[in-house]
């Protein structure tokens, strides 16, 4: 009843199974008593040629070493090789040393992190695992398909005792997905043993679509001899680092693609097109950046696209021709024509007067600033004054300077625009004089309500005198001033009205005051006697400098009433007038 022979298998199968008494075991088993087989060891690896390593128990101590090809089972010892039917067996004498041998693998492999079909959002994972072997466990062997292939990843020399022999691997920057791991273990006899089974985790990465702020190529104008950049912000809510792709168009043709590197969240991700015989730049060359940005995983949305239109070189202006020294006309305005020179290496020809500007500007402010020749049709304008050489033009500018603008220095700005090219010039200035002027409404003050002796506080019938500041200087209080002469009698020229009979006082010209002038709350002025007394100050009477057209009451305006204070008694009834004596005087200092 004894069976001394190890039944090999079909060649689809790499262990052999132990007979004896009609029972079969896996090997691995021991077995006590003579013909019982004992394997040593079974290769867990289908595509190595070497199968079995087995023990015979019997009156010798026979190795078997069983080889397999697709037909028989061949054993080798000693470099020969005896073939055998598969199902039969073969032996040879052997001595053994059993002090030295392992009988079996690691075993008890236990994989502990992480545990079958775990989902998680690391992206660094670290893999636990221990064995125990009945002497000691000597490596251990990390194997995932985190390659794409299920092979091995890592290994680690241990020099644990028999028992538990926890190892840890790590891998780091996984992608998103489901993997499979395992351990292998191996013993100091070259025993290897995996867990029956490959473990699956996944790896759960939940990301936003990156942004892209929008492209900007610069410089904006560029000229046919310019480089020229496009850049924009790479965004990304996840701070993931990712890729930025930038194509170059070229009259909606593509002409240049590249990729580069983004670090992370509000990066800015620039590319510099340099000029060269491969990017060359020419005049009316449409040129347009498009961005787009990954994140690793997920493209952004949109496109971002930028345009720019290449320009020739911008003309100079480099001239600028005016006196230094300018006047305005009182109550109107002075045409002042400026000149300056426009270096085009297009030609002077190219050089349209319709495409110039000047620009006056005055230090400080005024009313009226700032003055452009082309503000309106009655300003002024330029015109072609002729050709210097074959690239500069001579272009004049006049601009109306009017008499409300205020004294002082007064800049020059001189430009040039022609829609595909800008240049301006503001070296220049010069300097408006200082003038005084003041224009009388109406200049015949008339009484003709009838008009006795002895009458008292009589106004004029046309009244306010209006004075109108015409100039650029401001009449401060009090210095519209007043001398007069007396009346007298156009018939009976020895009757006289005094000059001082007449007071003069500063009103709203809205008023509804009847005796508007008449001393009223002591604001008015005695008209002084020209031929005895000075010129004499209006009380409160000031004109600011500004345009008097706007009638607003204020802005370069006074209004003066004018009364009879007393009519002198015993003079004749006639018509009293300043026709023998001469006129009164209104001035303003």
């Amino acid at each position: 009843m004894n069976f001394d022979y190890c039944t090999f298998p079909d060649a689809g199968n790499n262990k052999c199974t132990l007979s004896l008494k009609n029972i079969t075991a896996p090997v691995g088993t021991a077995w006590n008593g003579t013909g019982a087989w004992i394997s040593l060891y079974t290769n867990p690896t289908p595509s190595d040629q070497n199968d079995v390593l087995g023990l015979r128990l019997n009156s010798n101590f026979d190795l078997f070493l069983f080889r397999k090809n697709t037909t028989n089972v061949s054993l080798y010892f000693g470099g020969s090789a005896l073939t055998t039917n598969a199902g039969s067996i073969s032996h040879e004498g052997y001595s053994l040393d059993f002090a030295n041998v392992e009988e079996n693998p690691p075993s008890n492999i236990n994989l502990s992190n992480p545990l079958d079909g775990n989902s998680n959002s690391t992206t660094t994972q670290i893999f636990r695992a221990n064995a125990t072997d009945n002497v000691n466990v000597s490596k251990a062997e990390l194997w995932t398909n985190i390659s794409g292939v299920f092979e091995k990843r890592q290994s680690q020399n241990l020099s644990g005792t028999g028992t538990y022999n926890l190892t840890e691997f790590t891998e780091s920057s996984l992608a998103g997905g489901w993997y499979l791991w395992n351990v292998r273990f191996c013993d100091n006899s070259s025993n290897c043993e995996f867990y029956p089974i490959n473990y699956t985790f996944e790896v759960v990465i939940s990301n936003t679509a990156p942004s892209d702020a929008n492209t900007t190529i610069t410089p904006t104008l560029p000229i046919t001899a310019d480089n020229i950049n496009c850049s924009w912000t790479y965004l990304d809510s996840d701070n993931d680092a990712g890729t930025g792709t930038i194509i170059w168009y070229n009259n909606s043709v593509e002409h240049f693609r590249t990729n580069i590197s983004t670090t992370g969240n509000n990066t800015i991700v620039s590319y510099t097109l340099l000029r060269n015989q491969t990017n060359n730049f020419s005049q009316g060359d449409n040129w347009t950046c498009a961005g787009r940005t990954n994140d690793g995983t997920i493209n952004s949305v949109n496109w971002v696209n930028d345009s720019i239109i290449f320009v020739s070189t911008p003309p100079v202006i480099y001239f600028v021709e005016n006196t230094t020294m300018q006047s305005i006309t009182a109550n109107s305005f002075e045409n002042v024509t400026i000149s300056f020179y426009v270096n085009d290496l297009d030609g002077a020809g190219t050089v349209g007067f319709n495409n110039s500007r000047i620009n006056l500007t005055k230090t400080g402010g005024s009313e009226g600033a700032p003055v452009y020749n082309y503000s309106s049709p009655s300003s002024g304008g330029c015109f072609d004054s002729g050709d210097i050489n074959s690239t500069v033009a001579n272009i004049s500018c006049s601009a109306h300077v009017w008499y409300f603008l205020s004294a002082g220095q007064w800049n020059i700005t001189a430009s040039y625009n022609d829609s595909i090219s800008f240049t301006q010039n503001t070296t220049h200035n010069f300097s408006l004089a200082s003038t005084t002027s003041i224009l009388i409404s109406p200049t015949n003050m008339t009484f003709t309500s009838p008009v006795q002796a002895g009458d008292n506080n009589i106004t004029s019938n046309n009244d306010p005198v209006v004075v109108n500041n015409t100039g650029n200087v401001a009449i401060t209080s009090g210095n519209v001033r007043i001398a007069g002469q007396n009346l007298t009698g156009e018939v009976t020229t020895t009757d006289v009205i005094p000059a001082y009979n007449f007071t003069m006082e500063v009103v709203n010209s809205t008023t509804s005051e009847a005796n508007a002038g008449c001393r009223n709350d002591n604001n008015a002025s005695t008209v002084p006697d020209r031929n005895g007394s000075l010129a004499k100050g209006i009380s409160n009477s000031k004109i600011d400098s500004g345009n008097h057209s706007n009638n607003n009451g204020t802005a370069g305006i006074e209004h003066v009433f004018v009364c009879l204070v007393d009519v002198p008694l015993g003079i004749n009834a006639q018509a009293y007038s300043t026709l023998s004596l001469g006129v009164w005087v209104l001035d303003v200092v």
